[in-house]
């Protein structure tokens, strides 16, 4: 088994992914959690990532245990940033 390290993760904790995957379970599923997170909309019968500014969405959903993690997003996609924490969460679910 690899050791695990505060960089196995990186940018994210242990602490944010199960915070994460409890979000993800109490939404439902990762998607819906993605619309209400609002990088993902409903327009015009699909679904599509949506765009949101870089600051005013860390301002509003870079808060509480994920307010460390601000000076890593960058997007104006942030489906592609929690994406990314879905990934990483799935790994730490196979080394956990």
């Amino acid at each position: 088994m690899p050791e695990i390290t505060s960089k196995t993760f990186y940018p994210f904790t242990i602490k944010q992914l199960m915070v994460f995957q409890e979000e993800i379970k109490d939404a439902g599923n990762f998607y819906e959690l993605m619309r209400q997170k609002q990088s993902l909309q409903y327009k015009g019968g699909t679904w599509t990532i949506a765009m949101q500014d870089v600051e005013y969405y860390k301002d509003k959903y870079l808060i509480g245990i994920y307010k460390p993690l601000r000076e890593h997003y960058s997007t104006e996609t942030p489906f592609t940033f929690w994406t990314s924490m879905l990934e990483m969460l799935h790994k730490a679910e196979k080394l956990l």
